[in-house]
Order: C-alpha cells, then structure tokens, then sequence
C-alpha cells in the first residue's frame, strides 16, 4: 500500500486575502518539493482568482524533509544555478481560470497524443497560459531534437522568467 505524501491542503480566507496550508507526510527535497510548491501554489492562485481574492501567505510543513545522497550533485547544480530567488513566476491572470486550465489541458493531450507537433499552434488565449503551453511544447520540440522549433517558439514567450529556462534547454539540447 502507498501511503500519499500530502495530507492537507487548506485554503484559508484571512484579513481578505487567500491563504493555503499544507501538510506532508514527507518530502524529498530535490525531486518533490519543488514541484510541489510550484503546483499548490499555482492551485492557489486558481482558487484565489475563481473567488476574486488576492494570494495570501502559502505555508509548506513537513513531517519528513529528507535528501538522498545520490541526488546531491544534482542539488548543488540546480542551487548554483541561482534561478531561485531571482526568477519569480509571473502572477497568474485575476480572470477566472477555468476556460485557459481547460485549454490547456486539451493542448497538453495533444502533444502527449500526436505522433508530430509540426504546424501545432497555441491557442489564442492570454499570454500567461500561451507561455505555460509554449512551455509544454518546447519540451516536446526538445525530445524530437528540434532546436530551431524551440528558439522560434522560445522567441514567442511573453515572460522572460520562462525565457531563462528555455535558453538552458536550447544549450542542453
């Protein structure tokens, strides 16, 4: 039996602003934390534009924070890349949400589906959700070798938060 590793999240309205608490059983530090932060943060941004309040305080707790030894040299690498406290996100659009997680979702498909993404095209929606799929497909153009694709659609992004990434990439590929 796999016991999940996230035991709450709650959502909190305090002082007009949308709060988020979460509870871990355990974490791994470097394959899980910070894909989790990114994903309940972004989860509360839905939930602060789907009720039209600000983003409060997010608050991570952990039972189990831990490290394993063979992803050290990894870990030393990504911090001294130095993108952690430089590079915030940019914030996420006040509109209501659905509609563009809809999209993207349907984008997302398609290229996990589609034997080829040459010709597919973002759809017309805001920029912040264009990145997030642009994002998607890069990584896809990088598993099929295409790195002409990937500047091209690198030169499209609006946030040069994302940029930043992508260059890495383009060098990696």
């Amino acid at each position: 039996m796999h016991v999940p590793c996230t035991c709450t999240i709650q959502f909190l309205v305090r002082d007009g602003l949308l709060n988020v608490f979460t509870t871990m059983r355990s974490n791994d530090a470097y394959l899980g934390l910070p894909h989790d932060i990114f994903c309940f943060t972004m989860l509360q941004e839905v939930v602060a534009n789907t009720l039209s309040l600000p983003v409060g305080m997010y608050m991570h707790a952990v039972g189990s924070l831990h490290l394993y030894d063979e992803h050290s040299p990894n870990v030393y690498k990504y911090l001294n890349e130095g993108w952690q406290s430089s590079c915030p996100m940019p914030p996420m659009p006040s509109e209501d949400p659905w509609e563009a997680l809809k999209a993207l979702k349907v984008f997302e498909e398609q290229l996990r589906k589609s034997d080829s993404v040459d010709g597919m095209r973002v759809p017309d929606i805001a920029e912040y959700w264009k990145d997030l799929m642009r994002l998607l497909l890069i990584f896809r153009l990088k598993n099929d070798g295409n790195i002409k694709a990937i500047r091209d659609e690198r030169d499209r992004m609006y946030s040069n938060v994302l940029q930043i990434h992508v260059d890495k990439l383009v060098l990696e590929v």
